[in-house]
């Protein structure tokens, strides 16, 4: 089994892997810099609009982890496809933030993200209202690793 081979064990633990994969979209301090001030623009121009929490969880589990935001502007890119071209940076941040949750799904955590920003105290509660309007906010939507018109290299 997978837990018996040495091996795998030292997969899950991120200094014993090999260098990052990805160009610019590796999990390197230059990337991860670069995306932070990226969010931050676009997040002071466009506001909470233009953002969405990201969650992760690992398949066969029923708890999500908040990873992070994303922001886009619209018209460059839709949800699906932002998420598809930093999937290399949410999965390997959210194992680096949740070593224990996370740390062995490396490779097949499922990402899923808000339909909007700033849910991430309404989606930690998660108690429904039963107002559609509010229900919604925090309802998470499932994202694809491979997405058309993502610049990653499987569709």
């Amino acid at each position: 089994t997978d837990q018996d081979d040495p091996n795998q064990y030292e997969y899950y633990r991120p200094q014993s892997r090999g260098a990052p994969q990805g160009g610019d979209m590796a999990y390197t301090e230059e990337n991860v810099r670069r995306s932070a001030e990226t969010f931050q623009s676009i997040r002071k121009i466009g506001g909470v609009e233009c953002t969405n929490d990201v969650y992760a969880r690992g398949k066969n589990r029923f708890e999500f982890w908040y990873v992070g935001k994303i922001a886009r502007t619209t018209g460059t890119i839709t949800l699906h496809q932002g998420i598809s071209r930093i999937w290399n940076l949410i999965e390997e941040h959210a194992c680096r933030l949740r070593p224990v949750e996370l740390g062995r799904e490396y490779g097949t955590l499922e990402i899923w993200c808000s339909k909007e920003g700033d849910t991430e105290i309404l989606s930690s509660q998660a108690t429904a209202k039963g107002n559609a309007a509010e229900d919604e906010a925090w309802s998470l939507v499932k994202m694809e690793k491979n997405v058309l018109g993502s610049g990653s290299d499987k569709v």
